[in-house]
């Protein structure tokens, strides 16, 4: 699973022209898959994202805490 979601989020990334991602796919035991895509910042390009890096999130915490 792990090479088969790393390949499609990178394809994912580059299709969409998005600068950086974290994800990470979850059951009810805990994490089954994590990753980083991209960079972390473009304002520091030179910083890869990893699956602990934190992003600016602005009003989309909003959509997120209405979800949860």
């Amino acid at each position: 699973m792990k090479n088969f979601l790393d390949k499609k989020l990178s394809d994912l990334l580059v299709q969409n022209k998005i600068a950086g991602m974290s994800v990470a796919v979850t059951d009810r035991d805990g994490v089954i898959y994590s990753g980083g895509f991209g960079v972390n910042s473009t304002e520091r390009p030179n910083i890869p994202a990893d699956d602990a890096s934190l992003y600016r999130v602005a009003s989309i915490t909003k959509v997120i805490t209405g979800f949860t």
